[in-house]
């Protein structure tokens, strides 16, 4: 590791790659191999809005030597969520009369998603919150 964030993101797990499903018990989380899968969450709910792609590196490196293997986030956050743009200047949605997710938004949830899945991570993505 060097500096205050990895360089490259660690191998992930072997079972990281694995769908979830509901286990024949109806009651627990299962892998695809019939494994059971335990929720260990961390909530970030701004993190779309408000870190840089160092921090959310920091954010996953931090929360994958913790041993999380799911983090909760919104794609729309509160009260001022849709109107002030996110770290990297740009706002969830492109129009609000047609509320098409704007293309630099989703830049950063597809670096959000492939980086916590490098590292074991899977992301429960709220699509929005709010009045």
């Amino acid at each position: 590791m060097a500096g205050p964030f990895r360089t490259s993101p660690p191998t992930a797990p072997e079972w990281a790659v694995q769908r979830l499903q509901i286990a024949p018990d109806r009651r627990t989380l299962a892998l695809e191999d019939g494994s059971p899968f335990f929720w260990q969450a961390d909530t970030a709910w701004e993190l779309l809005h408000h870190a840089t792609r160092p921090e959310i590196l920091r954010y996953l490196d931090v929360r994958a030597e913790q041993g999380f293997n799911v983090v909760q986030t919104v794609f729309v956050s509160e009260l001022e969520g849709p109107f002030v743009p996110n770290a990297e200047g740009n706002l969830p949605l492109a129009d609000l009369d047609d509320p098409a997710p704007s293309e630099g938004y989703l830049d950063l949830l597809r670096f959000l998603l492939d980086e916590a899945e490098a590292r074991g991570i899977r992301v429960a993505l709220l699509p929005t919150w709010g009045s």
